[in-house]
């Protein structure tokens, strides 16, 4: 490139200065200049532009009047923002115009000639393009100035700095010079004010516009939950507002910490949607700590790494937005901006961007729970309609509005009858009155009430069922969720268990009875001194202990069945008690335990009972005692007359004690408590003992707390004193 030296006034042809600038571009123009001779060109040019606001009328007019003052064969023009941003260009050549593309208007400001015009504020003259090797390299994507020999480059200024550039070019080579050079300072200042006006107005329309497209995209939006739809539509609405050629969204999945392509519109890879990418140092992950829209003037400087996985083709990324998507304070994703049409760094532009990514953030977080929401619902649809129990949902008078498959198909129910809400719970089960009260809208929410009741089916089958219902809330209304199971193959295995049980038992009876008798006999025979004594004793004990169970459990079969006792006396308490001692007084010696009996000094009143059972009663706590209390600690036996007709027994151990939770439970069969285990027992005994009490009308219980023993109670009755009449009959009889 040559020296710049300023041109002479009338040395338009000077080979030796291609180039050149004048110092002195703001400076007012001298009497007889000739801006004189052309009738004072700026306020000509101010008077036929005053008043036009649209860039498009603005840019033709102004065209038009600067070939009468300056002819050229080649002119651009273009408007700058606040920042210095490419705004909007045009360009003409010989007659036809055309606005210039962003990639064109980020071209031109590039160009060495445009930095010098713009850094030193004045114009800049280029005598002979083609003694300047960056001149067709810049004009390949500024067409109108292709194959032009002479051309000016010159700053566009206002009273508030520099708002745009301008470049005049002819064909023929030394056509420009000094002359030209003032003629452009002389209507560059205003032309400078004309943009400023064009430049607010252009703002306003913008931004009025992209409110109104803001309006249209909240109203979108908020016509869908699908998730899908809600990343297309965002997309759409960016393209269409601001003519990008790529727009892309990257949704952020936490759980595995990578970027998912949920889509893109304009010039991108089809078959790169649903691509992953983790880069952890990425564009991407620095953009998104940002909390606004950030623009990118030269992204291929800025963001190299990222435009390697760009998924773009047709185009070169040059400027570009970055605009992160939030939701409550928390990441959901980046839309990024490619080469919009209107350049980038402008704040409507960027306002735009943030309104528009506070909606998507909110469309999105609804659309995730509205899917979540779905997905929950169709799972309890799946298990409401695939489970094997019964389950229907009734409002709170007790009229059916829904039922699952298994229910509809073995009751019969047809959807109109559930639609209509004219049928009843009552008439597929009664419920049970102990259970559930009478009005419905009593039943709470926790815990589900339990009972046991019985469905008749349409075939006139009756099945057992064990019915759970709560109150639940669905859809926003107060309903009853009723479960019923069908317990009728639980209730026959249980059957042929119980009676398989009460067989071998029964059929125990006999050679328990035959080993007792024989020990007795041996007894006898050998007397009870000796090791063949001790031998005996254990047998006879051994052989008492099967006996006791299997009595215990033929009395819970026949007392489940409702039998009557067979055989209550009045009988002694001390007696029962001091009987149960002796029974498991080898197992107590055996650990060491120390056993106390407390009783009153004066004879508790007579009990009426079934001694043989009670007594097993006794026996089955103390052995329960013996079990958990540790060697060498206490166990207490005793009894009292609680009130007028009752005598209360009791057993007390210091073992690890009973969960309140599960004291409830205790008494049934098969039951055992936590604290329980390595502790032998198929959780018989209690249940045993919980039949054998009430079976006398008694009350059976336990008072306990973790690590504080366990105190086991029940209630007998006080045998009714007989009058005199009543004990002397048998003798007159006799």
């Amino acid at each position: 490139m040559h020296s710049s030296t300023p041109v002479a006034p009338g040395n338009r042809k000077n080979p030796g200065m291609a180039l050149s600038t004048d110092p002195s571009p703001t400076q007012p123009l001298a009497n007889g200049s000739v801006a004189q001779e052309h009738g004072m060109p700026e306020l000509t040019l101010y008077q036929a532009l005053t008043g036009i606001v649209e860039q498009n009328p603005f840019f033709a007019q102004a065209v038009e009047h600067l070939a009468r003052l300056i002819p050229f064969n080649a002119l651009v023009l273009q408007m700058l923002g606040e920042e210095g941003e490419p705004l909007m260009g045009y360009q003409w050549r010989e007659g036809t115009g055309e606005q210039l593309l962003f990639a064109q208007q980020h071209h031109l400001l590039t160009c060495v000639f445009t930095q010098k015009a713009l850094q030193q504020k004045a114009p800049v003259v280029l005598l002979d393009t083609r003694e300047h090797a960056q001149w067709d390299a810049w004009v390949e994507a500024l067409p109108s100035l292709q194959g032009l020999r002479s051309a000016l480059v010159f700053p566009i200024l206002s009273r508030q700095g520099l708002v745009g550039v301008g470049v005049l070019a002819r064909r023929p080579p030394h056509s420009l010079g000094q002359e030209e050079t003032e003629l452009v300072k002389a209507v560059g200042s205003v032309l400078g004010n004309l943009f400023l006006a064009v430049r607010t107005a252009f703002a306003y329309r913008q931004q009025a516009k992209l409110s109104l497209e803001l309006a249209q995209s909240i109203e979108l939006l908020a016509q869908t939950l699908d998730p899908e739809e809600v990343v297309t539509r965002i997309l759409a609405r960016v393209q269409a507002s601001l003519h990008v050629e790529a727009a892309l969204l990257y949704l952020y999945e936490k759980e595995s910490q990578t970027w998912v392509l949920r889509d893109a519109v304009g010039k991108v890879l089809r078959s790169a949607r649903g691509q992953r990418y983790s880069p952890p140092a990425s564009l991407l992950e620095r953009l998104f700590q940002q909390k606004e829209t950030l623009w990118s003037p030269n992204l291929a400087v800025q963001a190299q790494n990222l435009l390697k996985v760009l998924p773009i083709a047709g185009f070169t990324p040059r400027t570009g937005y970055a605009v992160p998507i939030h939701s409550e304070g928390q990441p959901l994703g980046v839309i990024l901006v490619i080469n919009p049409a209107q350049g980038g760094g402008l704040p409507f532009v960027a306002n735009f961007l943030n309104a528009l990514a506070s909606v998507a953030g909110v469309s999105l977080t609804h659309a995730r729970l509205f899917a979540e929401l779905e997905q929950a619902h169709e799972e309890y649809r799946t298990l409401f309609n695939d489970t094997l129990d019964w389950i229907i949902i009734t409002n709170l008078q007790g009229n059916i509005v829904e039922a699952n498959q298994t229910c509809k198909e073995m009751l019969g129910l047809r959807w109109e009858t559930i639609r209509a809400g004219s049928k009843s719970i009552t008439q597929i089960h009664q419920p049970d009155p102990q259970v559930v009260p009478q009005d419905f809208k009593e039943i709470p929410a926790s815990p589900p009430l339990r009972y046991e009741s019985q469905v008749t089916l349409p075939n006139g089958q009756t099945i057992p069922v064990e019915v759970y219902v709560r109150r639940v809330t669905v859809s926003g209304q107060p309903r009853l969720q009723w479960i019923l199971r069908d317990t009728s193959e639980a209730k026959q295995l249980e059957t042929l268990r119980e009676d398989l049980l009460s067989m071998v038992y029964h059929d125990l009876r006999s050679p328990l009875a035959n080993i007792l008798s024989g020990v007795d006999v041996l007894e006898s025979i050998h007397g009870r001194d000796g090791t063949s004594a001790t031998v005996l004793e254990i047998i006879h004990r051994s052989a008492e202990r099967i006996q006791r169970l299997t009595s215990t459990m033929l009395d819970i079969r026949r007392l489940e069945t409702g039998q009557p006792l067979a055989k209550p006396r009045p009988t002694p308490p001390q007696q029962l008690i001091q009987e149960a001692v002796d029974a498991v007084l080898p197992l107590i010696q055996s650990k060491g335990h120390i056993i106390e009996m407390q009783l009153p000094e004066e004879p508790l009143p007579l009990v009426m009972a079934d001694a043989e059972m009670i007594r097993r009663v006794l026996i089955n706590l103390l052995e329960n005692a013996c079990k958990y209390t540790p060697n060498g600690e206490h166990i207490w036996i005793g009894a009292q007359q609680e009130t007028e007709g009752w005598v209360r027994f009791w057993v007390r151990d210091t073992g690890p004690g009973i969960p309140p939770e599960e004291q409830d439970t205790l008494f049934e069969k098969y039951t055992r408590a936590s604290t329980s285990k390595g502790a032998e027992g198929l959780g018989l005994g209690l249940a045993y003992c919980r039949l054998a009490v009430e079976a006398h009308h008694g009350q059976i219980g336990v008072y306990s707390r973790p690590n504080e023993g366990a105190t086991f109670y029940f209630t007998l009755p006080i045998a009714p004193i007989p009058d005199e009449e009543e004990e002397q009959s048998p003798q007159a009889g006799g």
